[in-house]
């Protein structure tokens, strides 16, 4: 089995990047896939090791790995990463590709992995093993839709009305938030409730999801809140604590609220409601003028109609 490097293009890092609400060394960018060649057979390759270089920051950065990927000859596919950013400048210069070294300047890696390379086995272990970070520490579990007030303990009431004012500001009663009137602050069809185990297999944390990509993770049992999700991502003051959180959610649940593809985050502003199209100018003359040539014309009166003077 070889481990094999390849460099993410800089525009796809960071528009992955706007959309997560940034990225850097400590957090989880969970990609699954990368358009580029194979420099080998690819049932062969254990680990495909991803790399970007920031210019403004002049430093390389390893931005995940995915594991055991499937080529089809033009795109390479995984799970979902869960091995955080890293900054591995200092480590660049000990790297040694199969072909040949690369050279040790930060901006060498552009140059050095047009394609991805395969790497030679002992510089290889100067990087993070391929099996680190495979397994997040915390698991999802105790997942269940919510559509009723009467499924609600008394806490998870709490965290409801709270989770409810972060999202859109208003604090509402939880019967508001489960109403079944497909108002824009009803949760009723989108709300789940799940937790994180931890390695002793309790619960650490509770977590609101609702809204297709928003939610709340509180400490289980609680009304602490400790991050939330916005727009699929996990958002919170603790670089260490969101990239735990994120990885969690990532490798439990392809598609739900932390999700696992990259680039599908909706345009409408985190936890509000997109805003109705405005029209301009232009299309509200056109409008009124089809309007106008819509309206039936009156008829003329009968007897009414008068012959042109002649002289």
């Amino acid at each position: 089995m070889v481990l094999v490097m390849a460099a993410v293009p800089k525009g796809a890092f960071e528009n992955a990047a706007r959309a997560a609400g940034g990225l850097g060394p400590g957090r989880v960018w969970a990609i699954d896939e990368l358009a580029a060649s194979s420099p080998c057979a690819a049932n062969s390759v254990e680990a495909l090791y991803l790399v970007t270089v920031r210019p403004h920051l002049n430093r390389v950065w390893m931005v995940g790995i995915l594991r055991s990927p499937s080529h089809d000859g033009k795109v390479w596919r995984a799970e979902p990463n869960t091995t955080p950013i890293q900054d591995i400048t200092a480590l660049w210069h000990r790297l040694a590709f199969a072909e040949g070294d690369p050279k040790p300047e930060v901006a060498a890696p552009a140059s050095s992995l047009r394609k991805p390379r395969i790497l030679e086995a002992n510089s290889a272990r100067a990087l993070p093993s391929p099996d680190a970070a495979a397994k997040p520490s915390l698991r999802r579990a105790n997942l269940r839709r919510i559509s009723d007030e009467g499924e609600l303990t008394p806490m998870l009431a709490k965290q409801l009305q709270i989770a409810g004012k972060n999202y859109d500001g208003l604090d509402l009663p939880v019967s508001a938030r489960l109403a079944d009137d497909d108002s824009e602050t009803s949760f009723r069809s989108s709300l789940v409730f799940s937790q994180l185990i931890g390695a002793k297999g309790k619960p650490v944390y509770d977590v609101l999801t609702y809204a297709g990509d928003s939610g709340c993770i509180f400490a289980a049992g609680s009304v602490k809140l400790v991050a939330q999700i916005i727009q699929g991502y996990v958002q919170c003051s603790d670089p260490k604590l969101r990239s735990t959180l994120d990885a969690a959610l990532k490798a439990s649940v392809h598609g739900g609220a932390a999700r696992s593809k990259q680039g599908k985050v909706s345009k409408a502003k985190a936890g509000r409601p997109p805003a109705k199209a405005k029209q301009t100018p232009a299309k509200t003359a056109k409008a009124t003028k089809r309007a106008k040539a819509a309206r039936p014309t009156k008829p003329a009166k009968a007897g009414k109609n008068k012959q042109p003077k002649t002289r």
